[in-house]
């Protein structure tokens, strides 16, 4: 890391030295409220991205990003604020009150990440790519069954996602299809994520197939060893196309891993911008592990939520959004997402207004509605932002 930052110096100060590599980014500034109960929360972050790529001849490249970001306000959460009081109390009869202690979660208030850095090199129909990059996968818009490499927001699903230290490999033939290998190295062959999909276009639809065998950590917090390492099966599919004037996409998974049951998730998704500008998209998730009612939810899928290590406690949810640009400058967009199984609700307004193609300005909250025990409706942390961004 300290290399390559001192090489970002020696770029910036002398940019004769590397003609042919292009520098771009953004500036991003957030200032964000919780309100957790009678108590209000502040924090401020500024993040700084730096995006570089070079071209290495006719057939390879360079490309990367620092990330460095600082925060100011609130640095430190306490988990058990964003659970049910009958999961805290139960709680409670296991660890004593000194279980507030062992959910306390802060972060560095000064951070400087490699986000990307990757070499990529192309023949033809092949190409390899070796190093921390992005790994789409997947057509769901909120939810993506086949997707181990990333984890989306489910309020801001758009936002962008780490990289992962990976190898892949492409082999691209016909009319858009291909095969993808993937493999994200662990300490041991069992510790490595190995994933191949295989994709075609048939009739207007992009189709693809996909196994992936994914080491994932569980965390038990019950145990004497907390954390422990797994692997499962994944085996998926998706679809993406148009029908009409509707973009419409599917994708499913089936998983099957040790100490678990057999399960399945599917997604089914459409979209459509209208004559008078307002677009539409409307998505429906389902999950086999799920429960049925607030009343089946476990302490441990709570803490399995909280700490992310699974998406969702229910079994069918549905996102509806509705976005309209207002005038030349002003884009108002309102999303709704539900728990069906509990009725429980959050609502994500938002405004943009952007200032020119390079400055944008963010205003948006999310609001829980629900019972005390459902899963949108235990949180009772209320919250709003407002980022500016400029890209240069």
């Amino acid at each position: 890391m300290k290399k390559m930052l001192l090489m970002l110096c020696v770029i910036l100060i002398f940019p004769g030295s590397a003609q042919a590599l292009e520098l771009s980014g953004y500036y991003e500034g957030q200032v964000t409220g919780w309100k957790f109960g009678d108590r209000l929360n502040w924090q401020a972050i500024n993040r700084l991205r730096l995006d570089l790529e070079s071209d290495l001849g006719s057939n390879a490249s360079l490309a990367g990003n620092l990330v460095a970001m600082t925060y100011d306000g609130l640095v430190q959460f306490n988990l058990l604020d964003f659970l049910p009081e009958s999961a805290v109390r139960e709680l409670e009869t296991w660890l004593g009150p000194a279980v507030w202690d062992s959910f306390n979660y802060s972060f560095n208030a000064t951070q400087i990440t490699l986000d990307n850095a990757f070499v990529s090199w192309y023949a033809g129909p092949f190409s390899f790519r070796l190093g921390r990059q992005q790994l789409p996968w997947g057509t769901g818009y909120a939810w993506n069954p086949t997707d181990v490499f990333n984890v989306k927001d489910l309020l801001e699903p758009t936002y962008e996602k780490p990289g992962r230290d990976a190898l892949k490999a492409e082999w691209g033939f016909g009319e858009a299809g291909g095969i993808t290998l993937v493999f994200l190295p662990g300490a041991t062959w069992q510790d490595s994520t190995r994933a191949v999909r295989g994709k075609m276009h048939v009739s207007g639809f992009d189709l693809s197939l996909s196994v992936i065998d994914e080491a994932y950590t569980t965390v038990d917090i019950f145990n004497p060893n907390p954390e422990q390492r797994e692997t499962r099966r994944i085996f998926g599919g998706d679809f993406v196309g148009q029908v009409w004037e509707w973009g419409v996409w599917a994708e499913g998974a089936w998983l099957d891993g040790p100490g678990e049951e057999e399960s399945w998730q599917f997604v089914l998704g459409t979209d459509n911008t209208f004559s008078w500008q307002t677009s539409l998209l409307v998505e429906y998730f389902h999950d086999s592990a799920g429960s049925e009612r607030a009343s089946d939810y476990s302490l441990a899928a709570w803490l399995d939520l909280v700490q992310g290590v699974r998406k969702t406690l229910g079994q069918d949810y549905v996102m509806l959004t509705v976005s309209h640009p207002v005038t030349a400058l002003w884009t108002a967009t309102i999303s709704l997402v539900m728990n069906m199984n509990d009725q429980s609700l959050v609502a994500v307004p938002q405004v943009v207004y952007n200032f020119s193609d390079n400055l944008d300005i963010t205003l948006s909250g999310n609001i829980f509605t629900g019972s005390a025990d459902s899963e949108f409706g235990a949180l009772q942390a209320t919250n709003g932002y407002l980022r500016l961004k400029a890209y240069f």
